[in-house]
């Protein structure tokens, strides 16, 4: 897939359940930088294209939670519970 076609696929996948800006907050941007990478207008992405995929590749929806967490995420917190952090 291009890069561009799976972050603007990314993109969409968090937008069914967060707002531009909550997403533009996670990825430590301003949201009119994220409106620029979704209409292509953003002088070159790629940096912001990284924090994308890094931010939300491989996220994953957890049964009975209403978020979705990162695979990173669900790890981490799965293991503060068996170390009884």
């Amino acid at each position: 897939m291009e890069t561009r076609s799976k972050i603007l696929n990314l993109l969409q996948q968090q937008l069914e359940n967060k707002s531009q800006n909550k997403i533009a907050k996670e990825l430590k941007i301003s949201a009119s930088a994220l409106s620029q990478i979704m209409t292509n207008k953003y002088p070159n992405p790629e940096n912001i294209y990284q924090k994308i995929i890094d931010k939300y590749e491989g996220v994953v929806e957890i049964v009975g939670v209403g978020t979705k967490q990162s695979a990173k995420e669900v790890f981490d917190e799965i293991m503060e519970e068996i170390n009884g952090a």
